[in-house]
């Protein structure tokens, strides 16, 4: 099952929605932004149930 968060771009520092896989305990994908099409690497973990944002960074 799949879910997503928002998170800021580090370019533009607009909002992006960055989908991932609630079925796995810690995560890292890159995305392109939607407004600016830089590449950013988000990198996610689970406590409780309930994401964590641990990084978000430019490629």
């Amino acid at each position: 099952m799949d879910d997503e968060v928002l998170i800021a771009c580090p370019y533009c520092w607009l909002q992006v929605s960055v989908t991932f896989d609630l079925g796995l305990a810690r995560q890292s994908l890159v995305q392109d932004c939607d407004n600016c099409c830089n590449p950013i690497e988000v990198e996610l973990k689970f406590a409780e149930g309930y994401p964590q944002v641990v990084s978000v960074s430019k490629l």
